[in-house]
């Protein structure tokens, strides 16, 4: 049974940013792809005239990435450690009832992750030396990789706190979905 690969463009649609020229994300994928932070099917480069192919975990990878560059501001080939780490740790937790939190301090290149239960959101922020925190709702993420919506935006919300929680929505090809935090 052959396996489902993706194309680039199909990568650039899940990480396409509201209002963004799709020549934009597909420059940001082949970049992330140049940079070795997305798997690629075969051959990385397959030569003139070959499209290059995405395994299928490439979109998680992919939306991961965003999330995490958007709203936390880390660089990308910073945030590939981080994506590691998150796809381990979602491997281990359930998808329905708990976020992900991403954390960093301001001007600190450490950053630190965690799946956490919605009902201990606060206690787990509270044992954190991370001043901002991006809390991610999971089950919006595999939403977006499942069902094949075509973007995820992002948008900051800061509390007094020094949390900064996101909220994901979902954009079809038809438009937004809604608001999925």
């Amino acid at each position: 049974m052959a396996t489902t690969t993706l194309s680039v463009r199909d990568i650039a649609q899940k990480i396409k940013l509201p209002g963004e020229d799709m020549t934009a994300a597909i420059n940001r994928a082949r970049n992330w792809t140049r940079e070795g932070l997305l798997p690629t099917v075969g051959e990385k480069h397959p030569g003139i005239g070959r499209e290059r192919r995405y395994p299928q975990r490439a979109i998680l990878d992919a939306v991961l990435l965003q999330l995490i560059t958007s709203t936390l501001g880390i660089p990308a080939v910073i945030a590939k450690v981080a994506v590691k780490d998150v796809r381990k740790l979602l491997a281990e937790h359930p998808r329905e009832g708990s976020v992900l939190v991403v954390g960093r301090s301001i001007g600190g290149k450490e950053w630190s992750a965690g799946i956490v239960w919605r009902s201990h959101l606060h206690k787990w922020i509270e044992t954190r030396r991370d001043q901002v925190h991006a809390v991610i709702n999971l089950e919006t993420i595999y939403d977006l990789v499942d069902q094949g919506a075509a973007a995820v935006a992002v948008k900051g919300t800061a509390t007094g706190t020094g949390t900064m929680t996101a909220h994901a929505t979902v954009v079809t090809e038809g438009g937004d979905d809604g608001d999925h935090s």
